[in-house]
């Protein structure tokens, strides 16, 4: 009795297998019924560089037959497709190609790429996929410069102070000018824009222009922010074509008019202005013309009485064409003071102050009014 029973059930497990088989051969033949399929090796791995309207592949391939790599992709609905010869596979050594340089464009935008190899005579690889990403004049309208934070006009040129970093892709700044001679470009790193950078002898006939530099992560170019051109402004000293008189001199070395000749190098004593000794109290003043009139917007002194022990406050004013105004309350800080003020049209400046002790000097070397002047 009991054999029977395991008759009957390796009776069924025989059938079980008889059916498998017969379902395994119907598979078979639907594959096989235009003869058997050969593939030939995929690519083992692709690196991706991006690009300005191109981008860059580092392939690896075991497989001595392949004789070409087809690379297809959809652009916004359209199948496009490069075919690149492979003159001979040499296992474990990458080889490298580009799409974007030739006939074969590449659009801006994040694409898959799908690699077929081939050996050029009807056999191919299984499909390999991999994404990259194409860069292009809609990134870079994107771009935002650095901020011109300041600036100084010096004898040897120009130097510029930016604001830093905008992102981890901006590389530095490119300045565009003409130096009078030529035209001249300067690249700043980021590192070097920390501190304020020379731009050597611009001639502002010609614009000065700059351009922020962009270099995503894994990307071979570099894209450039929309130049821009920034306002540069000077001071002018209107007091050097001015006239200048006070309340007294010292002696006929040190009069009013050298307070305005230009040259504010302390030790240099014979280009100051001093007042006369005088008793406690005494009010004196020192007064530059302007001989027209003009926006004002900063006074700077340059005292040496900064070394004496008593330094006297003075009361700044302005003529308007029709009174003296007030411009400003000034203590002065060191040899040389800088009063800041809305700016005002006035055509001319005083300068008063009472004597602190009795013989008080004072020793202006130099005194300047400001007038902001756009050179570009």
């Amino acid at each position: 009795m009991r054999n029977r029973y395991f008759n009957y059930i390796y009776t069924f497990i025989l059938l079980l297998v008889v059916a498998s088989c017969e379902d395994m051969n119907e598979l078979h033949e639907g594959w096989m019924k235009d003869g058997e399929i050969n593939y030939i090796g995929k690519v083992d791995s692709v690196h991706v560089t991006s690009g300005d309207q191109r981008i860059a592949f580092d392939c690896f391939l075991s497989d001595k037959r392949v004789k070409y790599l087809n690379v297809e992709w959809l652009e916004f609905g359209v199948t496009k497709e490069t075919r690149v010869a492979l003159d001979q596979v040499i296992p474990g050594e990458p080889f490298s190609f580009m799409i974007g340089e030739g006939e074969v464009t590449v659009a801006e935008g994040d694409f898959t790429f799908t690699f077929i190899s081939d050996n050029n005579s009807g056999t191919y690889s299984i499909d390999f996929n991999t994404v990259g990403k194409v860069y292009g004049e809609k990134y870079a309208s994107s771009l935002s410069n650095r901020t011109l934070l300041g600036f100084e006009l010096v004898e040897e040129g120009l130097y510029m102070q930016f604001s830093g970093p905008l992102n981890e892709s901006d590389q530095g700044v490119e300045v565009y000018y003409n130096n009078g001679t030529e035209d001249v470009t300067l690249s700043f790193t980021a590192e070097e824009l920390e501190e304020s950078v020379l731009i050597p002898t611009p001639d502002f006939n010609t614009p000065l222009q700059y351009s922020t530099l962009y270099q995503p992560d894994n990307c071979m170019d570099v894209f450039r922010a929309p130049v821009v051109t920034p306002t540069i402004e000077k001071y002018d000293n209107v007091c050097l074509t001015g006239t200048a008189s006070a309340s007294s001199n010292l002696n006929d070395t040190y009069v009013a008019s050298k307070a305005i000749d230009g040259n504010k190098t302390f030790g240099d004593h014979p280009t100051r202005w001093i007042n006369n000794k005088l008793p406690e109290g005494t009010e004196n003043w020192l007064q530059v013309d302007f001989n027209d009139t003009y926006l004002i917007e900063k006074i700077a002194t340059y005292d040496g009485t900064y070394v004496k022990d008593v330094f006297a406050d003075f009361t700044l004013y302005g003529f308007n064409g029709t009174e003296w105004v007030l411009l400003a309350e000034v203590t002065p800080t060191g040899f040389e003071t800088v009063t800041t003020f809305d700016p005002i049209e006035i055509s001319g400046i005083k300068f008063v102050f009472i004597n602190p002790t009795a013989d008080y000097l004072a020793r202006f070397y130099e005194i300047e009014a400001l007038m902001k002047v756009k050179i570009q």
